[in-house]
């Protein structure tokens, strides 16, 4: 979901998982673009449909253009030829609005699609593409969404992201005069309340260097988390056509410096499940959104 997933200044992530928010902006002349480049931004099919430019692929929002979508739809057909899923979707709140999504498959992959059913409710998160005239979603990943608040939360989190870039925050949040007057996470830095006392900004700037706290000291969860973060900032570093390739399991594990392999695989099952990262050329190959 969207709070899952937010953008790194140098590299895809998610909304909220980095040390940067989909608020943090790069240079005035390129962030849109890197934006709509990296970002897999939340978006209902209605929208996608009413909004997709045919021209280059592409989701608009006001100066916004979204290669890669995040999207919520329920599943009215579902057609296999070898390896490639090709899943019709509509819209749950709208079913006359459809949408094509494919999964390629690698051979002998181990993927299972056989919780995806038809009338099934899904989260799909890929590129957009034009085939033949058919808008498509070239599908990253694909998971069953079985709980109706899961879908309540999207419908707001793609609504959230529609106002916000439609309205052009981003630009609004950095100037001292359209800014005056927010308060909460929208308040510019030095407004925001709650600023750390003496004692607290001291013992902080003497732990500045440390970006995680050691695991020995926390419980499993933690730990958990904190590789995690590890992993994603190990995917996140790597640029270009390595990229697009995907790092193996093994490499990320020593970079991780992790010797369970059984806990890796675990990691970064959980990552693709949260839409932070998927598989490239193998199961055992992965790349960050």
């Amino acid at each position: 979901m969207w709070s899952d997933t937010t953008v790194d200044q140098d590299n895809g992530n998610g909304w909220a998982a980095g040390e940067s928010s989909f608020m943090t902006d790069r240079k005035p002349d390129s962030r849109a673009t890197t934006l709509g480049d990296r970002l897999p931004v939340p978006v209902t099919i209605s929208n996608l449909n009413e909004h997709f430019s045919s021209q280059d692929d592409k989701y608009v929002i006001g100066n916004f253009r979204f290669a890669t979508v995040l999207t919520v739809g329920t599943v009215k057909d579902i057609h296999q030829d070898g390896t490639t899923f090709t899943y019709e979707l509509c819209d749950p709140s709208n079913e006359s609005m459809e949408y094509r999504a494919l999964k390629y498959e690698n051979e002998g992959s181990a993927s299972d699609h056989s919780a995806i059913v038809e009338g099934s409710r899904v989260r799909a998160i890929g590129k957009l593409k034009g085939f033949d005239g058919v808008n498509t979603i070239m599908l990253f990943n694909i998971t069953p969404v079985t709980d109706d608040k899961d879908f309540t939360i999207f419908e707001l989190e793609a609504e959230a992201a529609r106002l916000f870039f439609q309205k052009n925050m981003s630009d609004k949040l950095k100037s001292e005069v359209t800014s005056r007057g927010f308060q909460g996470m929208l308040a510019p830095p030095k407004s925001r309340g709650g600023q750390q006392q003496q004692g607290q900004s001291s013992s902080h700037n003497d732990n500045k260097e440390r970006i995680y706290q050691a695991p020995s000291h926390q419980p499993q969860a933690a730990q958990e988390v904190t590789l995690r973060e590890r992993v994603l900032d190990i995917l996140r570093a790597v640029d270009g056509d390595a990229r697009e390739e995907g790092s193996n399991i093994q490499w990320i594990a020593e970079q991780v410096n992790e010797r369970d392999m059984e806990k890796m695989r675990q990691c970064l099952g959980d990552l693709v499940e949260l839409g932070l990262a998927y598989t490239t050329t193998d199961e055992e190959s992965f790349s960050a959104i």
